[in-house]
């Protein structure tokens, strides 16, 4: 697993300072409906700091047979190519893995809005939804979108961060809450996955809410869709 991690990050790294150093290909999307603090995305892009915390939904959802290596995956509001390199690392082809952001540096990449997609219907046999929600001003039209790019029987992986009602309170009233219909209505649970893809949900095949509600942590999905 370090070594899975060491390489891709290395990967991601070279590519990274190429296509924004010495190419100059970072791209912005202009379509910004819907979606919620595009200058914040921008400035993280421009770090060049991936984390690993997409591998707690990656990971999962490779074990599920029906992902292979012939599965076709796109990752929305992947950010980073890192997403893409885990995904190739655990056995899908290079070939059949996009990502797509409103910001991309790299081909790999797509440009777009979850809201309002390019992509034809039932596209993809697994749409990744790792910790994008939050910046979507209207989660009922992103879900619509993103079952009607997955095939019939697809899997659609959804992580976000959790935070304790309370947290939440705070961050609306100082100004800091980046998240969909405010504190109240914030998306963070499995149920909650449920109710905003219903009825599209057929079989869940991972859940993970919170053991703790009082702390902050992560809440992530994986299930099939029926159309």
């Amino acid at each position: 697993m370090l070594q899975l991690r060491f390489v891709c990050r290395l990967v991601f790294k070279i590519r990274f300072l190429y296509f924004t150093k010495i190419k100059r290909s970072l791209r912005i999307y202009e379509d910004e409906r819907e979606v919620l603090a595009m200058d914040v995305s921008t400035r993280r892009v421009i770090l060049g700091r991936p984390n690993n915390r997409i591998l707690r939904l990656i990971r999962p959802l490779v074990s599920i047979d029906k992902i292979d290596g012939n599965s076709r995956i796109v990752s929305i509001g992947c950010r980073y190519e890192t997403d893409l390199l885990y995904l190739c690392a655990y056995g899908c082809d290079p070939r059949k893995v996009r990502g797509m952001d409103m910001i991309s540096y790299s081909s790999w990449i797509d440009l777009g809005n979850m809201h309002h997609m390019d992509y034809p219907d039932n596209h993809w046999d697994a749409v990744v939804l790792g910790w994008v929600l939050a910046y979507s001003n209207n989660p009922r039209q992103a879900a619509k979108e993103i079952v009607r790019v997955t095939r019939d029987g697809g899997l659609i992986a959804v992580s976000v961060t959790y935070q304790p009602p309370e947290r939440l309170r705070q961050l609306e009233k100082d100004g800091n809450l980046i998240g969909n219909a405010g504190a109240g209505g914030r998306i963070q649970t499995v149920q909650g996955f449920r109710n905003l893809f219903e009825p599209h949900v057929r079989h869940v095949y991972f859940g993970h809410d919170v053991s703790d509600p009082t702390r902050p942590g992560w809440c992530l999905a994986i299930f099939s869709i029926k159309k």
